[in-house]
């Protein structure tokens, strides 16, 4: 079943009535008026309502289930999320008609994984299992995990996954005026220690039909799929982890060991870079011609890494974490 951590809707504005002007911000725009309720939190929770065209949108993230927050958004618990947006007394909410008449425009589908030991610093694992490290980017979330990203100019192509410490990340500042709402925030804290969230944000119709295999961007239609995107996604990332090996093997490699001089080569400078791929990238983009085809060049160190002690046990926990993905 699909989940997701965020997701923002368009629907109809007569769905939409009995504005709290206390808290609901009046907006006019020529001859258009607006109805904007906005709350970064503890919910992130935005509503904006124009009556004059007859469109809305609603924005929230699964926060707003406050203890059932580990449900996520999905099929099971998408009327709670509206029952209890229309609890907080902003406005009144048609809820049937709300699902049944609502397209999705963009939503973050995730997962929440345990069972998995990743180290501080888990960017070279990341890093070491790219398909393709001349295409993805690996950067910081936060200080709680990584983002991976595939930045092209076709925005419908575009892929941002996200893989970070769920209890760290709700242990920032940012999150204490969730956790302090919550009847029972230890509970809530135990389900998270040692998760990671697995996240991705899909932001156009295209990238919504095609990882969610669905004919349209129909709130109900995309919430009753039984596809798996982030596997799909995953898949796409990175070279999956399939090399079975001893974690405890040591690689013992002698500089007479190697198939070529060339392999040498390649495996001196992986050495020097402590194995990190994005800096050997940054050593061919120096010291290699602009016109040098370097995917080549790349190709054969992520091999030579593969077969490696280190590198293996790299695949290995990528592996662990697809496996998740597939249970």
């Amino acid at each position: 079943m699909i989940k997701f951590d965020k997701i923002k809707i368009h629907t109809k504005a007569e769905y939409i009535s009995n504005f709290n002007f206390d808290v609901v911000e009046v907006r006019t725009n020529k001859n258009s008026v607006s109805y904007i309720c906005n709350q970064k939190q503890p919910f992130n929770l935005y509503i904006q309502c124009k009556q004059a065209t007859n469109e809305a949108v609603i924005e929230f993230s699964s926060k707003i289930l406050a203890d059932d927050y580990p449900m996520l958004i999905s099929r099971d618990t998408i009327h709670k999320c509206f029952e209890n947006i229309a609890s907080l007394g902003w406005c009144q909410l048609k809820i049937d008609d709300i699902l049944n008449d609502s397209i999705i425009l963009s939503c973050d589908v995730t997962i929440d994984i345990d069972g998995i030991n990743l180290p501080e610093d888990f960017k070279t694992l990341l890093i070491s299992n790219l398909k393709d490290i001349s295409k993805f980017n690996v950067q910081k979330y936060g200080t709680s995990g990584y983002t991976i990203t595939k930045l092209l100019k076709t925005k419908c192509r575009q892929l941002r996954l996200s893989i970070y410490d769920k209890y760290k990340e709700l242990n920032m500042a940012a999150n204490n005026n969730f956790l302090k709402m919550l009847a029972n925030e230890d509970v809530l804290m135990n389900y998270f220690k040692d998760k990671y969230r697995i996240e991705s944000n899909l932001k156009t119709h295209k990238q919504i039909r095609d990882v969610c295999q669905t004919e349209d961007t129909q709130l109900l239609n995309v919430l009753e799929s039984n596809c798996n995107p982030l596997l799909k996604i995953f898949d796409t990332i990175f070279i999956c982890g399939t090399i079975e090996c001893d974690l405890d093997l040591k690689d013992r490699r002698t500089i007479f060991d190697y198939d070529s001089l060339n392999q040498l080569r390649d495996a001196l400078i992986l050495k020097a870079c402590k194995y990190n791929l994005q800096l050997v990238k940054t050593v061919f983009d120096k010291y290699l011609s602009p016109k040098t085809n370097k995917g080549k060049y790349y190709s054969n160190v992520r091999k030579l890494q593969n077969s490696s002690s280190y590198q293996n046990q790299n695949s290995g926990i990528i592996g662990q974490i697809r496996d998740k993905l597939i249970a």
